[in-house]
Order: structure tokens, then C-alpha cells, then sequence
């Protein structure tokens, strides 16, 4: 996977809105909480997989962690300190093998094309993770209400304020993939569950948060 799939300018500009990205910061300790990841040790070695703007890292950061990687084929913030960061392919891994005690994965698997290269990038996370570890990951859920407040968004609908209309673009410009990960949604899940013991999840309105064990 030489390019992030369906990374187009129009998605960036949305993502790296300023006020877009505060407000992800705000909501996001509760569903990294949900998620389980400050259960962790502070003394964790944590591997970030596709960090994106780093907004997950300098929360981990903010409450201690310090042993932190991050992985992304597109670095949005070259100059930081709060983690190791490296720019490269998610499905070849530049770590050695068990080297971590938890994987995350927030909001980014169904970026990840179809499901040989989900497959691909799922046995990397496993290969990394130390025995016991944890692979943690938060993303669309599929339900009939995520298909429903696309149609009204595409109808313009929700479109009454800021937030719901940076969302509603957000969500139509990548409309196509997320359809594509909710058809893939149930093939991942059997896949999890030969490859972990201990899975669990929980859903929102809108996603799905999987803890995993490393068998």
C-alpha cells in the first residue's frame, strides 16, 4: 500500500481543519477510556497505526505515557515531542516483532482498503503485539442509522451548523469506503476472533470500540 486509499485534498483539508480537530481532541479521552487504553501501564509500549494528526498521542502524552510510536503514510506534524513517529507503509510494519503492549487503531481501518489488504494489515498488528498485548480499535459501526443520516445529509438535512456541516461533508467524501468497511465489517470480525482470545465490544451511536488479546 504505497498511498494512504482514498486520501484525496478534499479529505485533508477537512481533517486538518483547526476548529475540526479541537473538537475531536475534546470528545476523544472519553472514547479512548471507553476503548480501555488508560488501563494501560504508564510504562506501556504503545503503537499508534495510522496516528494521523497525532491528536491520540499527545492525549497519551498529556496523561503520562512515554513509550509511544506512531505510524502514519502521511505525516500532518513533522515537529512534535511527543512520540516516535515514523512515515511509512501500515502493512509493513518497521518494528520488530512483539515489540508492543497495545496496537491502536482510531478511526482509520476503514481507510484500508479491501479485505486482502485489511487481512495484511491485521497480521502485522498481530506479529508486533507481545503475547497477552491488546489491539484496541474504534470505528464505523454498522448499523441502519449510520446509512440513514448519510441520506439525509446528502439531502442536506442536518446541515444547520457548523459542526454537522463539516461532518456531513466529512462523512459524504468518504461515503464510498465506509460502505465498503460496514459490507467488510463481519469477515473482520471472524478474523479478529481466530486471531485474539478475549474480544470484546461495545457500541455508540455511530461506532464500534474492539478490545482484543493477543493469544
Amino acid at each position: 500500500m504505497e498511498k494512504k486509499i482514498d486520501c484525496t485534498e478534499e479529505w485533508i483539508a477537512h481533517y486538518q481543519d483547526p476548529v475540526e480537530s479541537k473538537r475531536r481532541k475534546t470528545v476523544l479521552y472519553n472514547k479512548l477510556s471507553k476503548l480501555g487504553v488508560f488501563d494501560l501501564s504508564l510504562d506501556a509500549v504503545i503503537l499508534d497505526h495510522c496516528c494521523g494528526n497525532l491528536e491520540t498521542l499527545e492525549l497519551l502524552y498529556e496523561y503520562g505515557y512515554r513509550n509511544l510510536y506512531g505510524i502514519d503514510q502521511t505525516l500532518f506534524k513533522p515537529d512534535h515531542n511527543v512520540a516516535k513517529v515514523s512515515k511509512g507503509d501500515v502493512k509493513k510494519l518497521p518494528f520488530p516483532s512483539e515489540m508492543f503492549d497495545a496496537v491502536l487503531n482510531i478511526h482509520a481501518m476503514h481507510h484500508l482498503g479491501d479485505l486482502p489488504d485489511v487481512a495484511i494489515v491485521l497480521d502485522e498488528i498481530r506479529r508486533v503485539l507481545k503475547p497477552e498485548a491488546k489491539f484496541l480499535m474504534i470505528d464505523f459501526c454498522p448499523r441502519f442509522r449510520l446509512k440513514l443520516i448519510f441520506a439525509l445529509f446528502k439531502i442536506r438535512v442536518l446541515s444547520f451548523t457548523r459542526y454537522m456541516r463539516h461532518y456531513g461533508k466529512q462523512l459524504l467524501a468518504e461515503w464510498d469506503i465506509i460502505h465498503r468497511f460496514l459490507d467488510n465489517y463481519p469477515f473482520i470480525r471472524k478474523m479478529l476472533a481466530i486471531q485474539y482470545k478475549d474480544e470484546s465490544v461495545v457500541f455508540d451511536n455511530w461506532h464500534f470500540f474492539i478490545k482484543c488479546t493477543k493469544a
